[in-house]
């Protein structure tokens, strides 16, 4: 059976330009949808994410089995931490602030320990208190 064409159930919209301000590739998964809609994509984006200095992350991670948790708040931070450090530390449990960011985890092999409903740091802080019992006092993260 043939999916619906989805240009034709929103003619209105088709070949008006839409900009995209977030970093994406042509073939992303947003210019996917926007271009299945008939829209034309503009590829702007107005954001960058760059490490000034990589040296405290690699200090941190040259001391990984010092702590008893790494918290992923974005998949640039998973990015990041894994061009260093391709594999999960053994005994570190791992969180991820929102289900997209465990995803990206999870497809390059790390195992994900926490993951809040909601994809936000005040969500993450209550996840953590639910799991947090007297023998976590010192832990580091």
């Amino acid at each position: 059976m043939n999916a619906p064409d989805r240009r034709a159930a929103h003619p209105e919209v088709h070949g008006r330009p839409v900009v995209v301000t977030r970093p994406e590739s042509a073939d992303g998964p947003l210019t996917r949808e926007l271009q299945a809609l008939g829209l034309s994509v503009l590829l702007w984006p107005a954001v960058s994410v760059s490490t000034s200095d990589p040296a405290p992350l690699a200090a941190a991670l040259a001391n990984i089995r010092a702590f008893g948790w790494i918290v992923f708040a974005s998949r640039h931070a998973v990015a990041a931490v894994l061009e260093q450090l391709p594999s999960a530390p053994p005994g570190v449990r791992v969180a991820a602030v929102g289900k997209a960011t465990a995803q990206v985890l999870l497809k390059r092999g790390w195992p994900v320990d926490l993951v809040p409903d909601e994809g936000s740091a005040a969500a993450l802080v209550a996840a953590f208190a639910t799991q947090w019992s007297a023998t976590d006092k010192g832990v580091r993260v």
